[in-house]
């Protein structure tokens, strides 16, 4: 591994890692994690947080530096709430206040739902967690706190953290939930939706009336909200003991051709972001629907200043989203385009969706193949110029500007 040099095969001999004993593992995971490529890093912090050892949390604690990258010690300190024992109570507490103190001082809403998450690695914390939810304005900051709601029932030491008194903790964290389905915020009604369906967290016997939930899905918006729709109705099925189909939004944006016409075999995407240029050429002919909306929104400036909310170590980078938090679109949507085009490399500029036919304004580029992808995704284009600025990107930068060059 230390001979390897493409960052992309270190994150996957990384991911192995794990299946190999703690001890035979640990040397090269925590030398990664001083990488100066910082896919890297997040991917060995990310073994540790998981295939820790609790002899080692100082060790773990020790990365809780202001030199340390934010998207590092988050995860390190995330393993450090994980690996400390149950019963060693104060230590934990202590911990926690010093998370909470990176969390205050956090200079983005991306790095405050980091430290957010770590929080969630202790079971005790849940009502933190609640706290953070009720008081904090920012959708991500809330959305995340529900998910470490989430993270902390299907801890495998909740029962054990709170012996007879569950039944009251659970509760208290349904409201919570409950909160969320009628809060009208489509990220928070999906989120809470995704918990309350999880058959392990077994609330059928809890919920009796879904009035709340029915009410909630009836406000929401549709194209626009579709992924929330189907998340909520499909909450409703499981808990009513019957089955949901997901919706498929009818067709509301049909080709602009003029926009169309506008592009040639040889159109690019010139993508100005906080990391440097992204040069895109458009498949026009493969996926002529998606290029005439992604060339309409160019033109209207749609996509300067949005964030690439989404950064998954040797995936995708993701943006286009106008909430910053992956729930977000226009109020239409586009048809999916699925010819015999694959993710064979890098580079491959795609349509985001919560299924076929729900695609609106949100892209992703990949770092490398994803033939899972295949078949599922519009591909629309592919980065000719650039793919190291593509590799640099991480949640939180930005795009500044496109420009469409005929």
């Amino acid at each position: 591994m230390v001979a390897e040099t493409d960052y992309r095969v270190k994150c996957n001999i990384l991911r192995a890692l794990t299946n190999f004993p703690y001890a035979e593992i640990k040397e090269s995971v925590i030398n990664n994690l001083k990488s100066d490529n910082l896919h890297v890093a997040i991917s060995a912090a990310t073994v540790l947080q998981t295939n820790g050892f609790i002899e080692d949390v100082p060790l773990y604690a020790s990365f809780d530096t202001v030199t340390t990258p934010w998207q590092v010690r988050a995860l390190m300190n995330g393993a450090v709430l994980t690996h400390t024992a149950l019963y060693f109570t104060k230590s934990k507490v202590a911990f926690t206040e010093r998370i909470r103190k990176n969390m205050k001082d956090a200079d983005s809403p991306y790095e405050k739902a980091a430290y957010v998450n770590a929080i969630s690695k202790d079971p005790y914390n849940y009502a933190l967690l609640g706290q953070i939810y009720t008081s904090e304005k920012d959708a991500i900051i809330k959305i995340t706190a529900l998910e470490g709601i989430g993270n902390i029932l299907k801890n495998p030491l909740f029962f054990k953290a709170f012996g007879n008194g569950f039944g009251k903790v659970k509760a208290e964290m349904l409201n919570i939930l409950a909160a969320a389905i009628s809060s009208g915020d489509a990220g928070q009604i999906a989120t809470a939706s995704i918990i309350l369906k999880d058959p392990e967290l077994a609330w059928k016997e809890w919920l009796k009336d879904l009035t709340f939930m029915k009410d909630a899905a009836a406000k929401l918006k549709l194209p626009q909200e579709i992924e929330t729709y189907n998340e909520l109705n499909s909450c409703i099925a499981y808990l009513e003991g019957t089955e949901y189909k997901p919706k498929t939004p009818e067709l509301n944006h049909p080709i602009d051709w003029t926009i169309l016409s506008t592009v040639g075999d040889s159109s690019i995407a010139a993508i100005k972001t906080s990391q440097g240029l992204i040069r895109v050429k458009l498949y026009k002919n493969m996926a002529p629907g998606t290029v005439a909306n992604f060339v309409d929104l160019i033109n209207k400036k749609y996509y300067n200043g949005k964030i690439f909310h989404r950064v998954v170590p040797n995936f995708v980078i993701q943006t286009g989203c106008p909430r910053g938090d992956g729930y977000g679109s226009a109020d239409y949507s586009i048809r999916s385009e699925l010819p015999q085009i694959y993710y064979d490399g890098e580079g491959y500029i795609g349509m985001a969706s919560a299924g076929n036919h729900t695609e609106s304004t949100q892209w992703f580029i990949t770092h490398s193949a994803t033939p899972h992808l295949d078949g599922n995704y519009t591909i629309f284009g592919k980065v000719v110029e650039g793919m190291d600025v593509v590799h640099k990107i991480q949640q939180g930068d930005k795009i500044n500007d496109i420009i469409f060059v005929k």
